[in-house]
């Protein structure tokens, strides 16, 4: 006699879908597919899957609302996707399900040679408690995807000062002392609505700091406008479609002599500006600033002679 001798849900990543999203932890708009691993040979075991808002499967989610099979098969009489041997679907979930909804995917097959059944309740908990949160890149060779403490980690901090542009004494100083760049990345979570964020630059140590440009570009190197920027370019807010999963900054800050800067990048929270196009608010302040270190260079002054 043939039996079920192996039952184990298990998913994977759907295409098109920010990787942070996953099959378990689903961002809302999210897409992820659905496998299982059953014992049957002849390939003709009858199979149901539905979504339920508990593990016993009794209570079904709203095909259409919750989620909706994207797999052909739904039987919306009986809001099940019926079919044979089919133990990989994918399953769209909805846009405007909430932070920490559970719902439970089950899987019921029959066994044509031995005439039992199985059933298997896979839990789901939806994550759509949006987030924004910044990296210092400066120095990275591929700042728009470094993981930050992976062994690939190229990031450059602190760094000495760019060359000086025009070194000629001009009679106080330098004709042109020139300017340093930073790099920061601003990623989304948790949301696959467009999104915006605030954002504040400062010097952490409160020393004098001139920010010469500031400039935001999307993923595809596609410059970003910035709105309600004040005069010295320290703040302003940035808006970003659906599409776009992370910005790079590019910060220029003008060069000093015998100081240490200490630039700091900060999401700002408190006006409410950092949130997604549902309007969440951006609810985790940890990841919410990062900071990047322009060390002193040598003091030169009255270049003379007699």
């Amino acid at each position: 006699m043939r039996k079920l001798l192996f039952f184990l849900l298990v998913a994977a990543f759907a295409t098109g879908v920010n990787a942070q999203s996953s099959y378990d932890r689903p961002w809302p708009g999210a897409l992820h597919f659905y496998t299982a691993n059953v014992s049957d040979s002849e390939n003709d075991n009858p199979v149901r899957w539905w979504v339920s808002i508990e593990a016993s499967g009794n209570n079904k989610a709203a095909h259409g609302t919750d989620y909706t099979f994207i797999s052909p098969g739904y039987n919306p009489a009986n809001d099940r996707l019926e079919a044979v041997a089919l133990y990989a679907v994918q399953i769209s979930w909805g846009a405007n399900l909430t932070d920490g909804q559970q719902f439970y995917i089950v899987l019921e097959v029959d066994d044509k040679a031995s005439g039992c059944t199985n059933r298997m309740a896979l839990p789901v908990v939806i994550d759509a408690a949006f987030n924004a949160r910044v990296w210092n890149v400066t120095g990275s060779a591929s700042p728009g995807t470094v993981i930050i403490g992976s062994p690939s980690d190229d990031v450059t901090n602190p760094t000495c000062p760019e060359p000086v542009v025009n070194p000629l004494w001009n009679g106080s100083g330098h004709t042109d002392i020139g300017s340093s760049m930073v790099v920061f990345r601003i990623e989304r979570q948790y949301s696959l609505f467009g999104w915006q964020f605030e954002f504040a630059v400062s010097e952490g140590t409160s020393k004098p700091m001139q920010i010469e440009e500031i400039r935001f570009t999307d993923q595809g190197g596609n410059t970003l406008a910035v709105a309600s920027q004040p005069a010295d370019l320290s703040g302003g807010v940035v808006q970003m479609d659906s599409a776009l999963d992370y910005a790079l900054v590019y910060v220029r800050i003008r060069n000093q002599q015998g100081v240490t800067l200490l630039v700091n990048f900060d999401l700002v929270i408190i006006n409410g500006q950092t949130r997604d196009a549902a309007n969440n608010p951006d609810e985790l302040s940890v990841d919410n600033d990062a900071e990047h270190t322009i060390r002193p260079m040598p003091v030169i002054a009255n270049f003379g002679g007699n």
